[in-house]
């Protein structure tokens, strides 16, 4: 979500440069947490600031595009047609961005837990053939019939 955005890679490098003129440090590598630390202060306030809450940003958008669209069906003009048009470009980057976020979260949860050999792996496996058996059958009369299958 944040590649994307044309001002994070400017961010990035004004913020790595800003850090790297601490004077205590002697070596690059000696400076390489504090920039780090530093970069990540700086990325997650330009987050808050630059994108805020995107579910609730959708939902002002969608809760703006509903009422100008009730408002052109009352009284249709080149004004609200291009307003339409401006909001409905912004709900479809923000559809974009949480795509993007729900996907890159997935993959980070993926990737806490890792590859498909493992304790993580095994035990979802295991819920879900648990969840997917049989215990019970309804019958007509929605009366349950215990089954050892």
């Amino acid at each position: 979500m944040w590649l994307t955005d044309p001002t994070f890679p400017t961010l990035v490098d004004e913020s790595w440069k800003a850090s790297e003129q601490i004077p205590s440090a002697s070596s690059s590598l000696s400076r390489f947490p504090w920039c780090l630390d530093t970069l990540t202060e700086h990325i997650q306030s330009w987050k808050k600031n630059h994108f805020g809450n995107l579910f609730q940003r959708k939902t002002r958008l969608l809760a703006r595009l509903r009422g100008i669209q009730v408002a052109l069906a009352r009284n249709p003009s080149p004004f609200l047609y291009s307003l339409e048009h401006q909001l409905t470009q912004e709900y479809n980057t923000a559809l974009h961005q949480e795509y993007l976020f729900w996907r890159l979260k997935s993959r980070i949860t993926w990737l806490n837990y890792g590859d498909a050999n493992t304790k993580y792996f095994h035990l979802k496996t295991i819920q879900r053939r648990s969840q997917s058996r049989v215990i019970t059958l309804k019958d007509d009369t929605d009366c349950g019939l215990m089954v050892n299958l």
